[in-house]
């Protein structure tokens, strides 16, 4: 309960590489809509680890606890939203 499962994750993993090379890309209007989908993808992959956080039982035997990974990554992808906010904002600004 409150494990990662393939299902959910693989999907978001190649979504998040396929982003990635897209907007590396360097085209006109191929980055900022890769940002636009990177946005929506991230906001869902913290939806999935913030269901995670939710899910996972407290162990008080679980050192450093069971939900430090599911926190850390509802964290990073709070931090790839962000970046990717920052970047579209920058790209439409200028």
């Amino acid at each position: 309960k409150g494990r990662p499962e393939v299902a959910s994750i693989g999907p978001l993993i190649g979504g998040a590489i396929l982003t990635g090379i897209l907007i590396n890309t360097g085209v006109e209007f191929v980055t900022p809509a890769a940002l636009v989908a990177g946005l929506g993808l991230d906001a869902y992959a913290g939806y999935v680890c913030y269901q995670r956080f939710v899910a996972t039982e407290m162990d008080p035997l679980d050192w450093p606890g069971a939900k430090v990974w599911p926190g850390v990554s509802l964290l990073a992808c709070f931090l790839v939203f962000s970046a990717m906010g920052q970047g579209l904002v920058s790209l439409v600004g200028s």
